[in-house]
């Protein structure tokens, strides 16, 4: 793979049993591979659909800082909790996949916390990290800073084909409209790791 890609990783966020139901046998149909966000209350809900997930070859991300947080801001937590929060979830992960998310998804525009700034925690615990920073991926890839873009604003602007590494924030209710519009194209669907781990190996 070239160092300059036309590929989109799709983030699916908030899938509860119900959807996940329809959306993974939909997901193999369309030989289409995507990066969950989950966090550990999302997995006890149904984990045999989610070891199902893992089997398919989708990518699990860790998303548990979301829900807590006012825009991104975790102002009653301080960098020790985010950071004790972010391990908890990992190794309960690890305990039930056997593999550690290498993937994070920040929960909004701002990471301001009670002591400071938690960005700089979740680039020490995660290779790659995802921002809410809009934007397409181009080189050099700064893989603990990865831009994105909202799903419903890039599936009303999408004309078939993507620029660069396109990573697109879907929430699960919606996905379907965008898996049709993404089977309807020639754009490449792969999730978040499985990319860097190829630009990575490209630039070394």
């Amino acid at each position: 793979m070239p160092a300059n890609v036309s590929v989109v990783s799709l983030v699916v966020e908030g899938a509860t049993p119900a959807l996940l139901s329809l959306l993974l046998p939909e997901l193999r149909r369309q030989k289409l591979r995507v990066t969950f966000g989950v966090s550990g209350q999302m997995v006890v809900q149904d984990f045999q659909q989610w070891r199902t997930a893992v089997d398919d070859g989708h990518e699990l991300a860790n998303a548990s800082l979301h829900g807590y947080e006012y825009g991104g801001q975790l102002l009653n937590w301080t960098n020790r909790m985010v950071e004790q929060d972010l391990h908890m979830t990992q190794q309960f992960l690890e305990n039930e996949f056997e593999s550690v998310p290498k993937t994070a998804l920040l929960p909004g525009l701002s990471t301001l916390c009670a002591d400071g700034d938690y960005v700089k925690v979740v680039r020490v615990a995660f290779e790659h990290v995802v921002s809410m920073v809009v934007g397409t991926n181009q080189p050099p890839y700064a893989f603990k800073n990865l831009l994105s873009v909202d799903g419903e604003a890039w599936l009303e602007a999408f004309e078939g084909e993507a620029l660069g590494w396109t990573i697109v924030r879907v929430p699960a209710s919606i996905s379907f409209y965008l898996l049709e519009k993404l089977s309807e194209s020639s754009v490449e669907v792969a999730p978040i790791g499985e990319i860097a781990s190829m630009l990575q190996k490209v630039a070394q």
